[in-house]
């Protein structure tokens, strides 16, 4: 079964397809691209994991009303003593279990499908950004292929490119700096809620749960090292682009700027090599 977001990944890397043969032209567009691939990702699975553990809580609720119901039958039966009170007193400690880890699992829901639901923005806005690019793009090879006026109109063009190109550059910075705040707020929130979980348990009994927590932790090692290890890899290629591979990318298959040779942005400031 799909969800709403499930088109994020395919417009995500048709944005950066895009984003990478306007670059091509128009090089100040790189450290657009670079941001556009490290913002590649697949909102549909995030929300999928969200609606996942609102399943779960679900699960849990029915737990609860169903060991509730079962208590209530045995309390009817008049049943006494101290054995009684023993089972009531446990069965009261596995309902507050259950009832905690409810609300961890609806809070964990809800924190993953917002996310997702903002990282879905995000590919909407840099999906338009780069659909701009390409207009501009297209418009200065054009106007290159143009018999009369060649130099005059496409220069302007790139001029008007260029500064295009920044504004969806810092665009997609404070866009991305926004998600990154909600995103280690939710985090932060999650690991404080999931410590306090534990610390519930093991009040209620549950000797058990800061070893369960450790050797989940240990048996996670590998994936946590494969994600950082993709991520240094993704951090590193992304910077490449930025400055100054993007350029040199460009200018090794033939292309860079197309007239000058050099980023608008550098002649305007004197950088250019």
């Amino acid at each position: 079964m799909g969800t709403p977001l499930d088109a994020g990944k395919g417009l995500a890397e048709g944005a950066l397809i895009t984003a990478t043969a306007a670059a091509c032209v128009i090089p100040d567009a790189w450290e657009f691209v670079s941001q556009v691939y490290v913002a590649q990702c697949d909102p549909g699975k995030i929300f999928a994991a969200g609606e996942a553990w609102l399943k779960a809580a679900g699960d849990l609720g029915d737990a609860v009303s169903g060991a509730e119901g079962v208590n209530n039958q045995v309390g009817g039966t008049g049943w006494q003593g101290k054995d009684y009170d023993a089972y009531c007193e446990k069965v009261a400690d596995y309902i507050r279990q259950m009832m905690v880890a409810q609300i961890f699992a609806v809070i964990v829901g809800i924190a993953l499908i917002a996310i997702a639901v903002l990282l879905f923005v995000r590919i909407v806005a840099m999906l338009v950004m780069a659909a701009g690019l390409a207009i501009f793009a297209a418009a200065i090879l054009v106007a290159i292929a143009s018999v009369v006026g060649n130099l005059g109109a496409s220069e302007a063009l790139e001029a008007d490119a260029s500064i295009y190109a920044v504004e969806c550059e810092i665009g997609m910075t404070e866009l991305s700096s926004a998600i990154d705040v909600v995103d280690y707020s939710e985090a932060a929130g999650i690991a404080a809620l999931l410590a306090g979980d534990v610390g519930v348990q093991m009040a209620f009994g549950n000797q058990d749960a800061l070893g369960d927590l450790g050797q989940a932790s240990i048996d996670g090692l590998g994936t946590i090292c494969a994600g950082l290890t993709s991520r240094f890899y993704r951090d590193a290629l992304a910077g490449f682009m930025a400055a100054p591979g993007g350029t040199i990318l460009a200018t090794a298959v033939g292309v860079g700027d197309t007239v000058y040779g050099s980023s608008v942005v550098d002649r305007a400031t004197g950088n250019a090599s």
